[in-house]
């Protein structure tokens, strides 16, 4: 009986945000959506590099070659498969075009994702290597 009161309540206070900012409930739900297909165009782009033993220019390199990447889906801000490498120390990593702000109130083309779906800030003196940022262990320079 407590166990259904506890929900009741939870749900009620969970559908009056909603209610109350349906924006906010949006943005969260698209930026989910932008940290899932970034942490996936990480994955090829790690593994299209392992194998070809260089970088792509763009991803649509990386979907033009079979076994890295089907298609590029639209970034839910831009509405476009418009999303970048950025290169840092060598290494590049997605980002979405969008200079939209975050939820963590950075421009979303400053953020990559790890293998963990969290954003990670792109800076030239703090980013780790995408073979580490993507949880893969190797010596990858």
């Amino acid at each position: 009986m407590i166990v259904v009161i506890v929900f009741i309540i939870v749900s009620a206070v969970m559908a009056h945000k909603l209610v109350i900012n349906p924006e906010a409930a949006v943005k969260s739900s698209r930026e989910d959506q932008l940290r899932s297909y970034v942490a996936q165009y990480n994955m090829a782009l790690l593994r299209y590099h392992l194998s070809e033993k260089k970088w792509p220019r763009t991803l649509g390199e990386i979907s033009s070659k079979p076994g890295f990447l089907r298609e590029l889906t639209p970034d839910p801000f831009t509405k476009k498969t418009d999303y970048a490498l950025a290169e840092i120390n060598g290494q590049k990593y997605v980002t979405s075009a969008s200079t939209e702000l975050s939820a963590a109130g950075k421009p979303y083309n400053t953020l990559t994702v790890n293998a963990a779906r969290k954003f990670i800030p792109l800076a030239a003196d703090k980013t780790p290597p995408l073979a580490e940022l993507m949880g893969y262990k190797s010596d990858l320079k």
